[in-house]
């Protein structure tokens, strides 16, 4: 049985039912929406059955906000692209630097993500892009009379501390073509400028992380379908370190538990505890004082005791009735 990631999968495992992310993932609001997404059941099934199963693979991802979680989940589908099967996307944790502890999902799209929907374009022709490795032949030349040339070496096997350059070329139906080219020196500056520069995705996956980031590269600078459009921001949002803009609302999520922590009620779609509302505050007891004498001087008859020289004052001793004391509810 493999070792329990995190302090929610073992109160799962004593018991204490599911997480927060999988009664989303089951609940009657996400599949409402996911059903408008994808229409065959199959497929739907699969997209729940990826998405409990990240749960249990990847560090902290069941600390995230569920509404980070399902947003995550639905934007993948919405664009057509799996979550950690082929690299065409993960999900990846950022804890959230105002709450030591708390996490939000990221939607982090790969590079067979983005070729996969570059493909899927009618507006684009043809693309090629590959990673160039020490003792390969490769030469480029940008300007008017750019071009780009490479002959890979035979045998070579790319990795993070062989790869020289990146490149990619797109060419559109309209007949233009786009290209780029990044050494190993602006690759490293982006992965190190980006919130998952040492997540799994870039530690295990270098090569196609690098294909991704220059393939974005050059999908901005071309006509694009709305789909590569939405990916290109989403990418650009994680990387400025920016909240996501996903495409749908999950605010309606409010069937999601919530946990109660040291006497504070935590939201579990947010991450964050509710504002109490104040209490209210307690009569001072030479305010209290005048009411409770006029309402015991009103049951018996006497009259009551006023302040000084506002007339006549009442008996002060004696021990109240029941009547009084009824009112009073002693």
């Amino acid at each position: 049985m493999p070792e329990l990631n995190s302090d929610r999968e073992r109160e799962q495992e004593a018991g204490d039912g599911p997480s927060p992310i999988e009664s989303a993932l089951r609940g009657a609001n996400f599949r409402t929406i996911l059903e408008g997404i994808v229409r065959d059941p199959a497929i739907l099934k699969r997209i729940v059955g990826v998405a409990l199963r990240q749960v249990h693979e990847v560090e902290n991802l069941d600390r995230c906000t569920p509404h980070s979680f399902i947003s995550c989940v639905l934007e993948a589908a919405t664009l057509g692209l799996e979550i950690g099967i082929n690299g065409e996307c993960w999900m990846i944790p950022y804890e959230t630097p105002r709450r030591s502890g708390s996490f939000v999902a990221q939607l982090q799209i790969g590079y067979l993500g983005h070729l996969a929907l570059a493909w899927r374009s009618e507006k684009i022709a043809g693309l090629q892009c590959d990673v160039v490795c020490d003792g390969d032949f490769f030469e480029y030349q940008k300007g008017t009379d750019g071009f780009i040339r490479h002959r890979p070496k035979d045998g070579r096997l790319p990795s993070r501390h062989n790869i020289t350059h990146v490149y990619a070329v797109l060419k559109t139906i309209y007949g233009g073509e786009i290209w780029d080219v990044y050494d190993v020196t602006q690759i490293e500056q982006i992965r190190q400028a980006a919130p998952s520069g040492d997540s799994p995705a870039w530690v295990d996956h270098y090569g196609a992380m690098a294909r991704g980031k220059m393939l974005k590269q050059v999908v901005k600078f071309a006509p694009k379908s709305r789909e590569q459009a939405t990916a290109v921001s989403l990418e650009e949002q994680a990387d400025a370190r920016l909240s996501q803009t996903f495409t749908h609302d999950v605010s309606a999520f409010t069937s999601i538990p919530a946990r109660t922590t040291r006497g504070a009620t935590i939201d579990e779609a947010r991450g964050e505890a509710p504002a109490r509302d104040p209490e209210p505050a307690k009569p001072r007891e030479a305010e209290a004082q005048p009411a409770a004498k006029a309402a015991t001087a009103s049951a018996s008859g006497a009259p009551a005791n006023t302040s000084p020289g506002g007339g006549a004052t009442g008996p002060t001793s004696g021990a109240p009735t029941k009547a009084t004391q009824s009112k009073l509810g002693w």
